[in-house]
């Protein structure tokens, strides 16, 4: 996300209002593969994510962020300055959400999602009539103030919180796939890993990753990966994952 705000100072910025899909075409056109997966799908964006506007055709813009790149509907971005991006993506205080779906002040928000606080009250964006505002909202229950302390059991309780969510390639239907489940795990702890299960494979710190013929060597919330795969490790060859082959996040041993 630094790299994002800092690495250009002439980059157009904007924050997302509601969650996305990022698509590698710029539209809803759907290229399903044998699975019956849509290969057009890239990832999803959620609330309050920053992005590098890098182009625009019709009503979609084609962004940057640090988890794909790809097309958007424009109506799912603000456009904001590089000043604003530093108070909204770097303040002071802020909240992270801890729940897997939560309603803000009328607003879908989800769990690793980072919400700036003002006077003790969340800032909620969206535009009207293309012009960003705010909503203040009550802290609830579901969010925490600050990322959550980690340790190996704080992070597998999160990621426990998503058993059953539905299995979905890319985000696309508001699932999840295996390296989302991992990659949103940690992001409550602000520990933000790549998006994709190859990269998370070579994951080092805070936990470790192993290939699946070692699983037995794994602690609890560790990474185990086969290729194309990632899961999370819950000891004694146990593992939690969203599989693919079971439609939904779930518990399976190796």
């Amino acid at each position: 996300m630094k790299n994002l705000l800092f690495s250009d100072p002439n980059a157009v910025l904007g924050l997302s209002v509601k969650r996305c899909n990022v698509r590698r075409v710029h539209g809803e056109t759907e290229n399903l593969d044998f699975d019956g997966f849509d290969q057009n799908q890239e990832s999803a964006l959620l609330p309050f994510s920053l992005v590098k506007v890098m182009n625009k055709w019709d009503d979609y813009l084609f962004i940057k962020s640090h988890v794909a790149t790809g097309w958007v509907p424009a109506d799912a971005i603000a456009i904001i300055s590089h000043k604003q991006a530093g108070e909204l993506f770097f303040p002071e205080k802020f909240c992270v959400v801890t729940e897997p779906n939560l309603n803000l002040c009328g607003e879908e928000y989800y769990m690793s999602c980072k919400i700036p606080l003002d006077c003790g009250l969340l800032r909620i964006p969206y535009l009207d009539d293309n012009v960003l505002h705010f909503k203040s909202c009550p802290v609830k229950e579901g969010c925490h103030i600050g990322y959550l302390p980690f340790s190996r059991n704080n992070l597998l309780s999160q990621a426990i919180k998503f058993l059953d969510t539905p299995y979905d390639w890319g985000e696309k239907s508001c699932g999840l796939d295996c390296s989302s489940l991992i990659m949103h795990s940690f992001a409550c702890f602000g520990i933000i890993l790549p998006r994709s299960s190859g990269e998370q494979a070579k994951v080092t710190f805070p936990v470790s990753a192993y290939p699946a013929e070692n699983a037995y060597l794994a602690k609890p919330a560790d990474i185990i990966y086969m290729p194309g795969h990632v899961m999370l490790s819950l000891g004694d060859s146990f593992v939690l994952h969203a599989s693919a082959t079971a439609k939904k996040v779930t518990v399976g041993k190796l």
